[in-house]
């Protein structure tokens, strides 16, 4: 059986932080609440650049595992 998420049962945001990776860089994660942590999208590219990760294969990752 397939859960469904609707306005009333959909988290929310309980916390935001700054973490600070290297003097160069810092994400913003959210804290939901139902415990996911979430990064935003524009703050994973930016770290995975900053890591010489392919961002592009993390996302075809993440959609082989849907």
């Amino acid at each position: 059986m397939t859960a469904y998420l609707t306005e009333e049962n959909l988290p929310t945001v309980i916390s935001e932080n700054n973490i600070t990776i290297s003097p160069e860089l810092t994400i913003k994660v959210i804290v939901l609440s139902n415990g996911q942590r979430v990064i935003p999208e524009n703050d994973m590219r930016r770290a995975c650049e900053f890591l010489g990760i392919d961002i592009r294969v993390l996302e075809k990752s993440q959609r082989a595992h849907i």
